[in-house]
């Protein structure tokens, strides 16, 4: 009876490893199915993401690449703007803040400069500070428009009352009219969503 009941044991012991051996094989072939799904959608859903939370106006948390992103550094009080998330290292001390919209196309190239006495990043349209002491030209970041478009919104700028700084905000109500801080300057143009 003891043989029996061994052979009855270790039968349904087989048996039950080779049933878990092809439920294995059928939920691994269903991870390597739905992975490679997942891979070839990543992008799409990425994008499509992306898209819904510019249609609802959503702020996103992250600098998304080619968009004008705003970093601030607290010790010194800087800001930078830049298209390119990999232009400012972590280890530089700057955290990002906002994404400022899409310089993709518009009538009006838009530079940035930079005045390093003073740490000031000045975004613009016309050159303003070109042939000014201590400005350096950072290039061309992008196109933008110089009216309101369906397809775009206002960037308004301030300026720190005593000077040194530059604020740019797609969100009017961020700042508002001015504050004790900063001076409005106004809309100094439009960017694509």
């Amino acid at each position: 009876m003891k043989k029996i009941l061994a052979i009855f044991a270790i039968g349904t012991l087989v048996f039950s490893i080779q049933s878990c051996s092809r439920e294995d094989e059928t939920v691994l072939s269903e991870v390597s199915t739905n992975d490679t799904k997942s891979k070839s959608n990543l992008v799409k859903d990425s994008l499509k993401f992306q898209k819904d939370m510019k249609a609802q106006e959503i702020p996103i948390t992250w600098h998304m690449a080619g968009y004008v992103g705003r970093y601030w550094k607290s010790s010194g009080n800087e800001f930078v703007y830049t298209t390119n998330p990999n232009e400012i290292p972590q280890s530089f001390g700057y955290s990002f803040q906002v994404n400022l919209g899409n310089p993709s196309s518009g009538n009006a190239s838009l530079t940035r400069w930079y005045h390093p006495s003073s740490g000031d990043r000045l975004l613009s349209i016309n050159n303003e500070v070109a042939g000014f002491s201590g400005w350096i030209n950072e290039g061309q970041i992008g196109y933008v428009s110089t009216t309101q478009q369906s397809n775009n919104h206002p960037i308004y700028r301030y300026r720190k009352y005593n000077g040194g700084r530059h604020l740019y905000t797609r969100d009017f109500s961020e700042v508002g009219g001015g504050n004790s801080y900063w001076i409005y300057e106004g809309i100094v143009f439009y960017i694509n969503h």
